[in-house]
C-alpha cells in the first residue's frame, strides 16, 4: 500500500518553490509512503537526483523529467513531463495518469495538508487493521488468520492443535496412539497393549494362544504346555492329556467319587452312593442300621466317608492286634481290593475292646476270601447290603487264635464240647 502524506503551505506572495520528498517505511504489511516538506531555504532543491527550478515560473515545460521523487514548481507539470518512482504534482494535487514505474497505482483523490490516503489497487479499506479470528493479531501478521489458537501452522497446521495428549513427544496429529505414551502406531496388538512376547516364538502375547509355550500358539485339543499325544489307555475316546481318569473308561473326570468309584444315586437323593451313609434310604444320608446294636454304639461313625466294597481280588486279611501300640493304627488290612475303610476301636462294657470296620456296603464274590485274626474281636458295621458269595474265614489256625481268641476271661459257664474234636481247618 502507498499512503501519501503532503504538508500543502502558500506564501503571502509567492508560491513555494521547492518540496523535499521523504520516503517513509513503516512497519506491518509494507507500508510505503511519501511525505512532501518545503525547504529551508535556497532557490534549488535536488530530490532523488531531480532539480527543480523556483524561478520556472507557473508551468515546467521541454521533457522536463523527474526520476525517484515528485517535483512540485508551484504549479503544475506539463509539457510531456514524466515520472519514474513518483508522481507528477499539480497545485497540490496528484495527478495519475502519465503513469509510475516501480509504485502502485493511484486512481483519483486528493492529497491535502495531514490526510492519509489508501493507495492499494482496489482502493478498498486497509486490511491490515483487519483481525478475522479475534485473537489479537492483525491477519496480514496472523500464520492463520481464521484459528483464534494459533498465529503460527506449527506441527499439525492451522485449525488442528498441536497437543499431546500422552507426552510422548508426538503431537495428537501424528500420533496412532494418542493415548499411549509407549506407542505411536497400533502396530499388531493395538493401543494400550504391549507388543511383549513371554516365549519368544514370533507371535506377540496379545495374539498368543499359548503365551508361555513357545511350541504353541493356540491349546489346540492337549493344552498348552502339553505335548499332543493322542494316547488313549482306556479307550474311552478322549485321549489321555486331557482325561481325568486316564484309566477308568466310564469317566473322564474324578467327579465326586473319583476315578474308578461310580457316581451312582440309588435313592435319588443328590447325595452320590458314595458320599450316602444310607444309600437305599432317599430320607437320610447319614448312617441307616436297621437296628440298634448291643456291642457298639455307631453313632460316631460317619458311614458316609466309608466305601462300599466288593472283594474280588484273592485272599484280603485284617488282623487285628494292634500294630503301633499306642499309635494311630488301629489294624492291618491286606490286599483290601479297592480304597480300603478306616477303622476305629471301641471299649465294651462287660469286655475287651472290639475293633470296628465301618463300610456301606460289603460284598465277597464267588471264590475269593476274608480272612480275619488277630488278638482283638472284630465287628464290620456295614449300613448298607451284605452279599458273602464267597468265604469269612474268622477260625484258629493252629497255635494262631481268632480274632479275640484265647482271651483269659476267667471261668466259663459252658461245658465241654463232645463229638468229633478235630479242629477246623
Amino acid at each position: 500500500m502507498l499512503y501519501f502524506v503532503s504538508h500543502l503551505t502558500e506564501t503571502p506572495r509567492s508560491w513555494v518553490r521547492a518540496w523535499l520528498v521523504t520516503l517513509l517505511l513503516t512497519s506491518g504489511c509494507g507500508r510505503i509512503g511519501f511525505e512532501l516538506v518545503p525547504p529551508v531555504d535556497g532557490s534549488v532543491v535536488t530530490t532523488g537526483g531531480v532539480t527543480a527550478d523556483p524561478d520556472a515560473g507557473s508551468g515546467m515545460t521541454g521533457g522536463s523529467s523527474m526520476t525517484g521523487g515528485a517535483v512540485a514548481t508551484g504549479g503544475k507539470l506539463t509539457g510531456g513531463s514524466s515520472t519514474t518512482g513518483g508522481m507528477p504534482m499539480t497545485g497540490g494535487v496528484v495527478a495519475i495518469g502519465d503513469g509510475m514505474t516501480g509504485g502502485s497505482s493511484m486512481t483519483g483523490g486528493t492529497l491535502t495538508d495531514g490526510t492519509m490516503m489508501d493507495a492499494s489497487v482496489d482502493a478498498g479499506p486497509n486490511l491490515c487493521n483487519a483481525d478475522s479470528d479475534s485473537d489479537g493479531v492483525n491477519d496480514c501478521d496472523d500464520g492463520c488468520p481464521t484459528d483464534a489458537n494459533k498465529i503460527q501452522a506449527g506441527i499439525c497446521g492451522c485449525g488442528v492443535a498441536d497437543a499431546d495428549s500422552d507426552s510422548d513427544g508426538t503431537p495428537d496429529c501424528n500420533d496412532g496412539c494418542p493415548n499411549d505414551p509407549l506407542k505411536t502406531a497400533p502396530d499388531m496388538c493395538g493401543c494400550g497393549v504391549a507388543e511383549d512376547d513371554s516365549d519368544s516364538d514370533g507371535t506377540p502375547d496379545c495374539n498368543d494362544g499359548c503365551p508361555n509355550d513357545p511350541l504353541k500358539t493356540t491349546p489346540e485339543m492337549c493344552g498348552c504346555g502339553v505335548v499332543e499325544d493322542a494316547t488313549d489307555s482306556d479307550s474311552d475316546g478322549t485321549p489321555d492329556c486331557v482325561d481325568g481318569c486316564p484309566s477308568d473308561p466310564s469317566k473322564t473326570v474324578p467327579g465326586i467319587c473319583g476315578c474308578g468309584s461310580p457316581e451312582d444315586d440309588s435313592d435319588a437323593d443328590g447325595t452320590p452312593d458314595c458320599n450316602d451313609g444310607c444309600p437305599a434310604d432317599p430320607t437320610i444320608t447319614t448312617a441307616c442300621l436297621s437296628y440298634d446294636p448291643s456291642n457298639f454304639d455307631p453313632s460316631p461313625i460317619d458311614f458316609s466317608s466309608q466305601p462300599n466294597t466288593t472283594l474280588n481280588c484273592g485272599t484280603t486279611t485284617i488282623d487285628t492286634t494292634d500294630p503301633d501300640g499306642a499309635g494311630p493304627l488301629v489294624a492291618t488290612i491286606t490286599n483290601w481290593c479297592r480304597s480300603a475303610p478306616t477303622p476305629l476301636v471301641q471299649s465294651q462294657t462287660s469286655g475287651p475292646d472290639v475293633v470296628i470296620v465301618p463300610l456301606l456296603g460289603l460284598t465277597v464274590a464267588a471264590g475269593n476270601t476274608l480272612q480275619v485274626q488277630g488278638d482283638r474281636p472284630l465287628i464290620f458295621a456295614v449300613s448298607g447290603d451284605v452279599s458273602i458269595q464267597g468265604v469269612v474265614d474268622a477260625s484258629a489256625n493252629g497255635v494262631t487264635p481268632g480274632p479275640g481268641g484265647n482271651l483269659a476271661c476267667g471261668a466259663s459257664q459252658g461245658g465241654d464240647g463232645s463229638g468229633n474234636t478235630a479242629r477246623y481247618q
